[in-house]
């Protein structure tokens, strides 16, 4: 091993968060070169706490034989929502390369039912609490087609910490740490978790996207009060209607307000 790849190792084992928020600002051709010269359980590592939608980007870099050996050796929960987001006719391919049993327990986490939490869910930002304020905001701006309100903190199994709210996030001191800045008590809720019994959930009031996790505390996804109340029946109730009207208008303040906060910060 030469001098470069053990000081990148070492940076890697030290600081995995700060390396894996560097490669989510990579295009995800080379995170596939970068992530091919690691051993497998430094690629897993860092993949497994990137942006989700990157990682899956960079799987269709990779050689067959890594692509193998991460999901063979990943975490059956973390590996079918990656997959998730690969189109079928890809992700097919990869699933006929791994052990009949790993690709029948991987096929059972991505077939959520239809009008459960778990088909409805979308990913989630996550960070580490140790990231400052001006890190975790260069995130958000590096993912702005996506709508966030929430910024997931795990740690190195992606079991789910708490959140650091985004209006809080922004008007806080740059150099302070998301530690200073997590709620730990949130709403979590199942995958499994029908639809229709989380539509008149008081948190809606409070909260505009709820976290989903397994049974290990480990976070899939997040469900967004958008996504939620789209099976609404025609018969709604009143109080659904207040929380669908109530948190719509909250929703569109918070986002136009968001939107102008981003732009200033960080100038």
């Amino acid at each position: 091993m030469n001098v470069n790849q053990t000081i990148l190792n070492d940076f890697i084992d030290k600081q995995p968060f700060a390396a894996a928020h560097t490669l989510d600002r990579m295009n995800s051709e080379e995170v596939a070169l970068f992530m091919q010269s690691l051993p497998i359980e430094k690629s897993l590592k860092l993949i497994s706490i990137m942006n989700i939608k990157k990682a899956s980007e960079c799987f269709l870099f990779l050689p067959t034989s890594k692509t193998k050996d991460l999901i063979e050796k990943g975490e059956p929960n973390f590996i079918a929502s990656l997959l998730k987001l690969i189109e079928a006719p890809r992700r097919d391919v990869f699933l006929e390369k791994i052990t009949s049993d790993k690709k029948d327990i991987i096929m059972r986490k991505m077939e959520h039912l239809p009008n459960t939490v778990g088909a409805l869910m979308e990913t989630a930002l996550c960070v580490n609490k140790e990231m400052t304020v001006k890190e975790a905001i260069n995130i958000i701006k590096n993912n702005k087609d996506k709508e966030e309100f929430y910024l997931y903190v795990i740690d190195l199994d992606r079991t789910l910490k708490g959140v650091v709210i985004v209006k809080d996030l922004l008007l806080a001191d740059k150099k302070a740490t998301l530690e200073d800045l997590i709620i730990t008590s949130i709403p979590k809720i199942f995958p499994e978790t029908q639809i229709k019994s989380v539509q008149n959930y008081a948190v809606w009031f409070d909260y505009r996207h709820i976290a989903v996790i397994d049974k290990s505390e480990k976070i899939l996804g997040t469900l967004s009060y958008k996504k939620a109340m789209e099976l609404t029946d025609e018969n709604i109730d009143t109080s659904k209607n207040e929380v669908l009207e109530t948190a719509g208008a909250l929703g569109e303040l918070y986002r136009i307000g968001l939107t102008g906060l981003l732009k200033s910060v960080g100038k």
